[in-house]
This record gives C-alpha cells, sequence and structure tokens, in this order.
C-alpha cells in the first residue's frame, strides 16, 4: 500500500507504478482546462460547516494567537480531522485551510492538529488534490500577488492587507504559471535553502513566460512572512502596497458567533437577534456593526 500525503492519492503499490503521470492545467485557445482527474473530493456541504464553526472554535483562537483572523481566508475548524501517527489513525480537532481551482471548486483539504497553547508540537494532513489548487485562490483576479508556501504564511499577510496565495508547498503546476503570467508576482517563499532554490526556479520560470515577477524572500534566514510579521506586527512589506479591507457580512457573522459563544444575558440576547437579521438577509451590516459594535463590546 502507498499514500501520498501531498495530493491524498491512495493505493497499491503496483496500480501506482502503472499510472500514467497526470495531466496539468493547461489553455485552450485561451481557455482555462484544469487539470485532469477525478472531480473534488471535499463536499460542499463539509466546507460550509466547517467555516461556520470557525469563529469562536479553538481553531480560531489559535490563528488569533497568531495575529491571523481565519474568517478573512476562509479557514475551517474540524473537531474531529483525521492525522496519521506513526502508524494509527486518530480523530483530533484541527483548523482546516481549503485549496480551491481557478473555477472555485475545492480540490484539496489540509488539517492542522490543535496542541495545547503555546506547544509548536502540531501535525498536518492533507487529502484531495492539492497540486490542482491553491488557497485564497480569489486573490489571483487582482494585479498583483504575493506567492506563498503555507496557508498562515498566506494568511498573516492578508491580514496586513496583501494580495497572497499559498502552494501548501514548494512546487508551482503548469496552470498556476498561466494564471500568474499578467501579472505582478512577488515570490514570498520561506527563507531557507530549500525555499531560495524552489524561489529562484520559479522566478526563471515566469520571467520565461513575460511575467513581472521579483523575489520577496523573509529578511533573516529561517523565516517565513507569518514569523517576521508576528515579530513585529507593524512591518511593512517592501514594496507591495497593501490593499485596504473591507469588511464583509461575513465579517460581522463571524464576529456575533465568536460573541455568542463567550457571552451570555442581555448582550447574547441582542446578538442572536442580530445573527438572526444577518440570516434573514438583511443588508446594512456594516453600518449597523460601525455604530453600535463598539457599544455592544462594552457590554460583554
Amino acid at each position: 500500500m502507498y499514500h501520498c500525503f501531498k495530493c491524498g492519492i491512495s493505493g497499491l503499490l503496483l496500480e501506482f507504478q502503472r499510472r500514467p503521470e497526470p495531466s496539468r492545467g493547461r489553455k485552450t485557445r485561451g481557455r482555462y482546462v484544469p487539470p485532469e482527474g477525478p472531480p473534488p473530493e471535499i463536499p460542499d456541504e463539509y466546507v460550509a460547516g466547517c467555516r461556520r464553526d470557525f469563529p469562536g472554535s479553538p481553531a480560531d483562537d489559535y490563528e488569533r494567537s497568531r495575529g491571523i483572523d481565519g474568517v478573512k481566508t476562509g479557514m475551517g475548524f474540524d473537531p474531529s480531522y483525521p492525522f496519521l501517527i506513526g502508524d494509527e489513525w486518530v480523530n483530533e480537532p484541527a483548523v482546516v485551510f481549503f485549496f480551491q481551482d481557478l473555477e472555485g471548486r475545492v480540490v484539496a483539504k489540509q488539517g492542522r492538529m490543535l496542541r495545547a497553547a503555546g506547544s509548536e508540537d502540531t501535525a498536518k494532513i492533507t487529502f484531495g488534490k492539492i497540486s490542482h489548487g491553491v488557497f485564497n485562490v480569489h486573490v489571483l483576479s487582482g494585479e498583483e500577488v504575493i506567492v506563498c508556501e503555507g496557508p498562515n504564511t498566506a494568511a498573516a499577510l492578508v491580514e496586513r492587507g496583501y494580495p497572497a496565495i499559498a502552494l501548501g508547498g514548494k512546487t508551482t503546476q503548469d496552470w498556476l504559471i498561466e494564471a500568474l503570467a499578467e501579472r505582478r508576482v512577488w515570490i514570498g517563499l520561506d527563507n531557507d535553502e530549500p525555499g531560495r532554490k524552489a524561489a529562484t526556479e520559479l522566478l526563471e520560470v515566469l520571467r520565461s513566460v513575460g511575467c513581472e515577477a521579483e523575489l520577496l524572500l523573509p529578511p533573516e534566514e529561517g523565516q517565513d512572512w507569518n514569523d517576521v510579521l508576528r515579530e513585529n506586527p507593524s512591518f511593512r512589506v517592501p514594496w507591495v502596497c497593501p490593499i485596504p479591507y473591507e469588511p464583509t457580512l461575513e465579517d460581522v457573522r463571524a464576529q456575533c458567533r465568536r460573541m455568542l459563544r463567550h457571552t451570555s444575558g442581555e448582550a447574547r440576547d441582542m446578538l442572536a437577534e442580530w445573527e438572526f437579521a444577518l440570516e434573514s438577509g438583511f443588508k446594512p451590516a456594516r453600518a449597523w456593526w460601525r455604530r453600535y459594535g463598539k457599544r455592544l463590546r462594552t457590554l460583554l
């Protein structure tokens, strides 16, 4: 038996040896054609449930301890995510990162095990076809993109207003090269030996297809951009202009859920009514929050 923790494929070793080389994404007459293979195996109901349960969850607390609001990048919480520890499968609470293709379909999920506060002893495992998508794919609709390795690195940059995606590793597929070709790209992989090597190779490939690309490695050896921004939250990423973040209805809904998990009494009733109004399609959410949100916090 074999199992690939990067793409999620499992089976008999003999079958693996007979497998043809997988086809990568390509363009046909200017139209994006996704990589060949089975349709996504991550149900929409699972994705929606994980994202709904994220605000106020242990995963939310973990990300906020790292200076990240996971709602902005669509993170999720799974209280019983499967991990392979040694030779045994165990189910543990996890923060879940979703990878999407250019059509917005979730093609892979990556879970990071939640441990006790302050512990760096974590495990992660991926299911699906991570090479067919990226984390925070909607950024590819803009003119500038920062390419990172890990989801938390991209999320930390997004938190400061920078347009970042995560590969979930160091490998960039052909379909993504083509998607980046007409944009200005900053390569922000980790500043370690494998990261620098992969960044240099990616720089050459992007420039060969006419892309305006530059290296944007963290300033110190061994760092990623999440490390930099945790140590110095006011640090400005050089040469890249942050985009002002405009809160959405989902941001307000997430803030309500966080408070509802930790409050009681009159404030809880008020928030419950507001959540009902949001679900009923009440539109002026941001205006309401700007006007009453601060007062609500003083009640809690």
